[in-house]
């Protein structure tokens, strides 16, 4: 039986969404739920719909929409496969999504090899299996670059409504959202003679745009204002962040150094050093076909067309890394994910752009080699592995004794989540450059208890100078040392 190309392509890309949907369900609820899933979990359970709708919440620095969204999916079930499989979902879809813009923007071929790039990414299969908004979030970037481009296509009001909701739920989901709405309106005010769109139109869109966020506005200067009245943050601001975020786009957390390994302040130099291969041949591989598919777009479609996916992977960083330095303290590349469609496109432009099929198919290879090399480090080593917070509490949980306190640097509310109770479990946290640890408060603890556990985790940023530990064998007898991915177990006896 012949199948028309259009059938084929169907089945194609069919494919390549029944093997993102096996990625991202693979071994999905084996790590343990994180800090920031946690907290998440517990704000979106004992919030009330009506407070999360008001922004009346701690600790989040967000905004609602993800919570909101979170409250009812957990009415059904707490099971962590249940609980992450909703970004799975938004993970999922945004490859049709990012196929579609891509065979509206270039080609259908660009548009199948975005959708199998983006379906394998290692990048994006990490955020799919978290149970945080960011795999909404490229879900809703994806949607709002497309409507803006049937806008500047067509004009049709069924478009600005696209525009409204998918920008508008885009910025109800995380603050950076408003990096690729800046992108947009650059790409829109340099381009508008080539759009069907008139500029009168545009500007009466984004002005809807803000009247729809409004309520959101004075929960975002509260925020910006809290940052600065709180001294435990510092600004910290690198050069190589910008690099660096795309080298998280291409290989994902799980190849070089590990997100601990970067926390321990280690210098570039030790970094490049330890993993000067694998940076070396995915960062030349990227960096080829990075330029590849800036040449391809340049050189085949018309300056508008590759002018958007430019704009749009560039402004949303370059807006975060001066939100760091100017008003938030705080960059991580999870901010920027808005950007990551555009690098995917880029990417699959940069394969196109070889006239051979051997040299396409060869680079297609290294493609896939680096992220299947880095997702198997994400599913199997746990050097990659979020801290094990399960196994800490199970293991206390079987081998303590009634007069035990558990002592928790950082991640206390996950390990709280699968300890099930709050008595005897005692929180230490990181305070920024006036980080202290409390001595006075540690002996109050160890005057009460004959053993104390401690759950030792991110200790470069709880407790850089070793102090806690310091303490502890120098006044008591060390009875036990547990390795576990992320966090160190010890039994002390006071």
């Amino acid at each position: 039986m012949n199948l028309s190309k259009e059938k084929k392509r169907t089945i194609i890309l069919l494919g390549i969404v029944a093997l993102a949907l096996l990625l991202r369900l693979f071994r999905l609820a084996h790590q343990s739920l994180w800090l920031d899933e946690v907290m998440r979990i517990n704000l979106a359970s004992h919030t009330s719909f009506i407070d999360l709708l008001k922004g009346n919440y701690a600790w989040d620095s967000q905004p609602p929409f993800y919570l909101i969204l979170l409250h009812f999916w957990l009415k059904i079930s707490h099971n962590t496969f249940w609980i992450r499989l909703l970004s799975v979902l938004f993970g999922v879809a945004s490859v049709p999504a990012i196929y579609f813009l891509g065979e509206r923007l270039f080609s259908k071929k660009i548009g199948l090899l975005a959708a199998f790039l983006l379906a394998i990414s290692a990048f994006h299969i990490w955020h799919s299996q978290d149970a945080n908004m960011y795999s909404l979030l490229m879900l809703f970037a994806i949607l709002s670059i497309y409507s803006t481009i049937l806008i500047f296509q067509e004009d049709k009001f069924i478009w600005y409504i696209a525009y409204l909701i998918s920008s508008g739920l885009g910025l109800y989901t995380h603050y950076y959202f408003s990096g690729l709405i800046i992108a947009l309106n650059l790409f829109m005010f340099i381009f508008f003679k080539q759009s069907k769109c008139k500029i009168r139109n545009w500007i009466l869109l984004q002005i809807a745009l803000g009247i729809i966020i409004i309520p959101d506005f004075y929960y975002f200067f509260e925020l910006t204002k809290s940052f600065y009245n709180q001294a435990i943050y510092k600004k910290i601001f690198s050069l190589w962040a910008f690099p660096y975020t795309f080298f998280l786009f291409a290989t994902g957390y799980s190849l070089g150094p590990s997100v601990r390994e970067l926390q321990s302040n280690l210098s570039i130099l030790f970094v490049l050093k330890q993993y000067f291969l694998e940076i070396l041949i995915s960062g030349l591989i990227f960096l080829v076909l990075s330029g590849a598919g800036f040449l391809k777009l340049i050189k085949s479609y018309k300056k508008e067309k590759w002018g958007i996916i430019i704009i749009i992977l560039f402004i949303p960083v370059i807006f975060a890394i001066l939100g760091n330095i100017f008003v938030f303290p705080k960059y991580n590349v999870r901010y920027v994910s808005t950007a990551f469609p555009a690098f995917c496109i880029l990417l699959a432009s940069g394969l196109l752009f070889f006239r051979k099929n051997a040299v396409r198919f060869l680079m297609l290879f290294l493609l896939i080699g680096i992220d299947f090399y880095s997702l198997y480090g994400f599913y199997f080593n746990p050097k990659y592995f979020k801290e094990d917070s399960k196994s800490a509490a199970a293991y206390i949980k079987s081998n303590m004794n009634k007069s035990d306190a558990i002592i928790v640097t950082e991640i206390k509310e996950p390990f709280e989540y699968y300890f099930g109770r709050k008595e005897q479990i005692y929180g230490i946290y990181g305070e920024g450059e006036n980080q202290k640890i409390n001595i006075k408060r540690i002996q109050k603890i160890v005057d009460n208890y004959s053993r104390i556990w401690i759950v030792y985790a991110r200790s470069s940023v709880v407790d850089p100078q070793g102090k806690l530990l310091k303490y502890f064998m120098k006044n008591s007898t060390e009875l036990k040392v547990i390795k576990l991915p992320g966090i160190m177990l010890y039994l002390f006896r006071t």
